[in-house]
């Protein structure tokens, strides 16, 4: 896997073949990384609005400490 994007303590995203991948780092004591396939959809919300839908879309994920917070996905 390539690293596209990274910021320390928050997350990192990485291109593997036809895929993007983004691994949130999340916990607070204990930490633990959420990682997913971004969806076509995120992918072209990437491709418009750059690092800032990653950071808007990692900060979901962390908040709700689970992958349920793709389906709140910003726009």
């Amino acid at each position: 896997m390539q690293q596209i994007l990274s910021s320390r303590w928050d997350y990192t995203l990485y291109k593997s073949e036809d895929k993007i991948v983004l691994s949130v780092l999340c916990g607070m004591s204990g930490m633990y990384e959420i990682t997913t396939v971004l969806s076509a959809d995120q992918v072209k919300l990437f491709n418009d609005r750059g690092e800032e839908f990653i950071k808007e879309l990692s900060k979901n994920i962390r908040d709700k400490g689970s992958l349920e917070s793709e389906a709140i996905c910003v726009k």
